[in-house]
């Protein structure tokens, strides 16, 4: 059985994290697109040409499409392949009644990402949170001393996207005593950069954006995991939580989907002292190295695809 992963933006590097994830666990899968990453992953999937991705159709049993892409779809409708999409983000968010039409002819699995994607119509639907690399993830985080107010951060790769600016005036209008890094440059960092900056904060805020674009938005995606594979303790936002419970368990993230849950969350962490704050920390770091590590996330794939 040979899985063939399509993308043509890799998102987040979602499309090749999830084939390393499935060749961790024994799946042939193989992982192409046409256009290079902007973050410039340490790995990503090959970018391929038109012919090289026509003759690894024509290889594949199942082939895996990424980011809602109808381009990919119209290349092997016709091709007598077992098909699945991944719905993960704008593209789908704004036109998921157009893409489910189109999609659900073809698809056998429809895997969403995004837990507000629930109930949209998409095919067989089942949720997958993205995967990430664990391989070599070890806890490693200082505790604070007894003067030290604890660092919090936000590194947004785009501020409208991660509700950037409510992010920014909730914090400044907090009294309670803590270090807050708020960074946001137009030259988008590396992957590798962004790793250094988020490792040197105690609380990383991933997002607070209940709404994008007059739709219901606002699920906690890879930078979260990045973070948590980090040691961090993350704020962040799931709009139905109840999604992720289902398919994995309790989460330990901070969910804050009110200003008003945002400033509990704040004042959780900056009230724990350095052994609580470790231990919270320890146990963010435990949850992303058990449900959404490689081999996690693969025997996770593998168990849904029947493979």
């Amino acid at each position: 059985m040979r899985v063939l992963n399509l993308s043509t933006n890799d998102y987040a590097n979602f499309a090749h994290d999830n084939a390393k994830a499935l060749r961790t666990v024994g799946v042939d899968c193989v992982d192409l697109k046409t256009k290079a990453h902007q973050l410039g992953y340490t790995t990503q999937s090959k970018v391929s040409t038109p012919q090289e991705i026509t003759k690894a159709i024509d290889q594949a049993d199942l082939i895996q499409i990424f980011h809602s892409d109808l381009h990919l779809l119209s290349l092997v409708k016709d091709k007598s392949k077992r098909v699945v999409v991944y719905h993960t983000g704008t593209n789908y968010r704004d036109n998921s009644e157009k893409l489910n039409k189109a999609f659900n002819k073809h698809v056998e699995t429809s895997i969403i990402a995004l837990s507000e994607f629930s109930g949209l119509g998409a095919k067989n639907e089942t949720y997958v949170v993205g995967a990430i690399d664990c391989d070599n993830a070890v806890f490693d985080c200082d505790v604070l001393g007894i003067t030290e107010a604890v660092k919090i951060a936000h590194y947004p790769s785009n501020p409208e996207v991660k509700g950037t600016r409510e992010i920014v005036k909730m914090m400044l209008s907090n009294r309670i005593e803590y270090d807050f890094d708020f960074t946001y440059s137009s030259n988008l960092l590396g992957h590798s950069e962004q790793s250094d900056r988020l490792s040197k904060c105690h609380v990383y805020i991933e997002l607070f954006k209940p709404v994008l674009r007059g739709k219901t938005y606002g699920s906690w995606g890879i930078t979260a995991l990045e973070a948590a594979k980090l040691g961090k303790i993350v704020i962040t936002q799931n709009l139905n939580k109840d999604v992720y419970f289902d398919s994995y368990g309790d989460c330990p993230l901070l969910l804050a989907n009110t200003p008003e849950q945002f400033y509990d969350a704040l004042n959780v962490v900056t009230t724990l002292n350095p052994i609580e704050l470790k231990a919270m920390q320890k146990e963010t770091f435990d949850w992303v190295t058990k449900n959404h590590s490689y081999i996690a996330t693969g025997n996770k794939i593998k168990s849904i695809l029947n493979l």
